[in-house]
């Protein structure tokens, strides 16, 4: 019987040592294969002065400060600033007017409609630039990132970018697995967008329909990712370090918890399969070999234990390459992952309990309900 298990633990444990490196490598270089190498002709730039920034906001007092005030080092100033303050209760307006930016208060939102979509779909109606650039309220700009982000981006494209993840408390850390997902399904996709970020043309935009098109879809960049490649644009997604951050869900892990499920739940119907199962993969077989570890004081085959420790390091230092490349999480972070990937795994059984019963999960004092568009 002890022979039996001894055999059945080492073969586990060998089965979460051969995925490491392709699955780690394997997204990571499809991000670069999306990434454009070659900055645009500096004569087919993005102009500050033809851009319109488009915020949408609902009770973002607390957050826009910092965004609004990074402008001022971002680079050269864009055309106009739009906050759309979504019958916030909190002050934002007041905030966004004293900062400068130009504030609009959209209708109540209509039936079909999610609140952000209709924010950012009002924005864009009020907009007068010729270039559209949407940002969530919980970024902001790195100093000289407007000018970076314009120099680079294709002003045709779609241009989608993944701020930098500046983590500040250690609750924090509990996002490291949910942002790799997040990175890892855009870059995967061939018309993957990040919501966060995104510069797109006028023109092109309304001609996709705008977000009207993708109106009652929670993770609506997507959808509108698909609806514009439909219409022959090129759909970038970069990955931002130098040009953008962001801090996400800084109001305590129920806020994160929160925040995650309703994204979480919605976004695993757009994530391929095969990266999914990849995932899963990659992500158990670290919980294996740390379960192995568990068991080792009652079994003292050194190979074993050898090789159990071998699998959660390597997990460990493959997750430190992927979280530098998303955020500043510290090496006690990646270190922890047994921890941070039962709290993924967690939120992700709860969005999955939830959606299967009908219940919408609770955002922002709203119920989001989680449909599909039509594109």
């Amino acid at each position: 019987m002890s022979l039996a298990r001894d055999a059945l633990l080492l073969s586990a444990v060998g089965a979460a040592l051969l995925p490491r490196v392709v699955v780690a490598r394997g997204w990571l270089s499809r991000g670069a294969r999306k990434s454009p190498g070659v900055a645009p002709d500096p004569e087919r730039r993005v102009r500050a002065r033809d851009l319109s920034i488009i915020i949408p906001a609902r009770n973002e007092a607390h957050r826009l400060p910092r965004l609004l005030a990074s402008l001022r080092t971002a680079g050269a100033a864009p055309h106009e600033v739009i906050v759309v303050d979504d019958h916030s209760t909190d002050g934002t307006a007041g905030v966004a007017a004293g900062a400068g930016a130009r504030v609009v208060v959209p209708d109540e939102t209509p039936a079909g409609w999610i609140g952000k979509t209709f924010a950012c779909a009002t924005g864009a109606a009020a907009a007068a630039g010729s270039h559209l650039l949407f940002l969530d309220a919980d970024t902001w700009f790195e100093p000289g990132g407007l000018d970076a982000l314009l120099a680079t981006a294709d002003p045709e494209a779609a241009w989608s970018v993944c701020p930098y993840h500046r983590v500040e408390r250690p609750y924090e850390w509990l996002s490291l697995y949910f942002n790799v997902m997040m990175m890892a399904g855009t870059l995967a996709s061939p018309h993957g967008l990040f919501g966060q970020v995104l510069l797109v043309p006028k023109a092109a935009y309304d001609a996709a329909g705008g977000h009207a098109a993708v109106r009652h879809h929670i993770l609506e960049n997507s959808l509108l990712g698909d609806r514009l490649a439909g219409h022959g644009v090129r759909v970038v997604a970069v990955p931002g370090r130098s040009q953008l951050a962001m801090r996400m869900y800084p109001d305590g892990v129920r806020d994160l918890m929160r925040g995650w499920m309703k994204s979480f739940t919605a976004g695993a119907s757009r994530t391929p399969a095969w990266l999914l199962m990849l995932s899963i993969v990659w992500m158990g077989s670290g919980l294996v070999a740390t379960g192995a570890l568990l068991v080792l004081p009652r079994n003292p085959a050194v190979i074993l234990a050898a090789l159990t420790g071998l699998a959660a390091i390597v997990h460990a230092v493959e997750l430190r390459r992927v979280a530098r490349a998303i955020g500043n999480y510290p090496w006690r972070a990646c270190l922890a992952f047994p921890i941070t990937l039962l709290f993924f795994q967690a939120v992700f059984i709860a969005g999955a309990v939830l959606g299967a019963l009908g219940r919408s999960p609770a955002w922002k004092s709203r119920a989001v309900k989680i449909g599909r568009a039509h594109v």
